[in-house]
């Protein structure tokens, strides 16, 4: 019987054991980031059950006073994690010529790599031929560790996201690390390929079909890596051998793949409460800007979207689009809910939909055509009710976000009966034309003295406390204003890119 030798067998020991042991470093993160979101989900909780149990008789001056000096050491403690969250959320690294990551990703999206890389390169030291960095040691192992990655990346890509669930991390933030595990993915497929070509060739090793099969499958996967660039996937679009032994590591791709498909199956067709679509609304609003509605089963907070599939628009059946709703629920139990967008017209879908609701104006009709509702999708603001002060800024169709967001301050105004917390919405619009989706329009506020969450009527900026202003917005000075007269604050910024930087 041929005896194996001891660095043989080292090294497939630890081609088995060092893909094992990187994934228990990544759940390990992930538990300790689950951790922190229940922890943060308590201490909301907690803090909203001390504002319910407040004393809404005492007088405001002496209140804050007591609670200044009572809750010292908690205001240290916030001003320090404000201070924490500044810099890992906000302060931002360009990559390329329209996105920016903050910190925290590139810190995260750098420290995923570089344990991909250590767990890859660790001891490859040959003792019997005292080569240091041995490919026969590390050429396989990235492989294997490639492929008991691929789990993770088609996890990270689904809508119906656990880690979305148990992190609180929203799916579309979370895309930004299935991009990253995209990308260590080719640097080990490349690393398994250079240290295979420099251990050498068998004769007949060329011709085989799982080597062929290997080359191609690195070649399109290199391919596809420069089609998703930032810039050319913007301009378009619409436009791996693994070892028998190994594909216990890589089904579980295709089963979290097929799971998140089947929830949006399901949750779609529990959204239009059986197989047949809804009629969804359309109306143009301004020359760039249009609205939908659409009554739907289904339920949802301030700031979260929908994807939307309209088949007679579509390019392809199954073409589905996200939208922030503008509005919140405000149905009766056992009633469906009207979810309202206001949707700009830009290219492809969106411009397809706006001819076809001008198309049927011009024949007199009303718009109506059948469509699919997936959703929410999303993670909301945090709740308002926590804060004294709340500032909106919007831009273009971020008023979809913002609107929301002033309606909850209303409705916790109307059912909390609080009179200490104030809201103030900016809007930044992209021109004076779209009068109509200012807060004097259907789908937006209500005063306070209509005292009804159910209903939404015009608002008349002359006695609502609303002031327009039009021209440029001096967002610096605002901010300085209602942070020097607040205690608590929440500020949420939606639209372009460069608003939130």
């Amino acid at each position: 019987m041929p005896t194996v030798s001891p660095t043989k067998a080292l090294r497939l020991a630890r081609n088995i054991a060092y893909p094992q042991q990187l994934w228990w470093f990544i759940a390990s993160f992930i538990g300790l980031v689950s951790l922190l979101h229940f922890t943060n989900f308590l201490v909301l909780r907690y803090q909203k059950y001390l504002l319910a149990h407040k004393n809404g008789n005492d007088d405001p001056e002496n209140s804050q006073r007591k609670t200044t000096q009572r809750f010292s050491f908690r205001k240290l403690t916030s001003t320090v994690s404000e201070t924490i969250a500044i810099v890992l959320y906000r302060y931002t690294i360009p990559l390329g010529y329209s996105h920016r990551v903050n910190v925290t990703e590139i810190a995260i999206v750098v420290a995923y790599i570089t344990s991909v890389l250590i767990w890859t390169f660790i001891n490859c030291y040959n003792s019997d031929t005292g080569l240091k960095f041995d490919p026969l040691f590390y050429a396989n192992r990235a492989g294997n560790i490639a492929t008991s990655q691929i789990p993770l990346l088609v996890l990270l890509s689904g809508k119906n996201n656990l880690l979305s669930l148990i992190s609180g991390v929203s799916f579309e933030k979370l895309h930004i690390f299935h991009r990253a595990v995209g990308r260590a993915l080719l640097i080990l497929a490349l690393i398994h390929t250079g240290g295979r070509l420099k251990l050498g060739l068998a004769e007949d090793e060329a011709s085989t079909a799982w080597l062929q099969v290997g080359y191609a499958t690195l070649a399109g996967w290199i391919i596809l890596l420069f089609m998703f660039i930032r810039p050319i996937r913007a301009s378009s679009y619409y436009s791996l051998h693994t070892n028998p032994r190994h594909y216990v590591l890589s089904l579980p791709a295709l089963f979290f793949w097929g799971f998140d498909r089947f929830l949006r199956v399901v949750r779609t067709v529990w959204n239009n409460r059986g197989l047949s679509p809804t009629q969804i609304k359309g109306e143009i609003v301004s020359p760039n800007m249009i609205r939908l509605s659409i009554h739907q089963w289904m339920t949802w907070k301030a700031g979260q979207a929908v994807y939307i599939t309209i088949p007679k628009i579509s390019m392809m059946p199954f073409e589905a689009h996200p939208f922030t709703m503008a509005n919140i629920p405000t149905a009766e139990k056992n009633k469906p809910n009207e979810l309202v967008f206001l949707i700009k017209v830009k290219n492809g879908f969106t411009k397809r939909l706006y001819h076809s609701i001008l198309e049927a104006q011009d024949k007199n009709e009303e718009f109506r055509f059948n469509a699919f509702i997936d959703g929410p999708y999303g993670s909301p603001p945090p709740d308002l009710d926590t804060f004294s002060d709340v500032v909106i800024i919007t831009g273009g169709s971020g008023l979809s976000f913002g609107l929301p967001l002033l309606q909850e301050v209303v409705k916790i105004h109307i059912y909390t009966n609080t009179n200490d917390q104030t809201a103030s919405i900016t809007e930044a619009l992209w021109n004076n034309g779209e009068k109509d989706i200012s807060p004097g329009s259907k789908h937006t506020t209500p005063t306070p003295e209509a005292a009804d969450a159910e209903k939404l009527p015009t608002i008349n900026t002359t006695t609502s406390g609303i002031i327009i202003n039009p021209g440029r917005l001096d967002i610096k000075s605002l901010l300085e204003e209602e942070l020097s007269s607040a205690s608590t604050d929440e500020i949420s910024v939606n639209g372009v890119y460069k608003y939130s930087y």
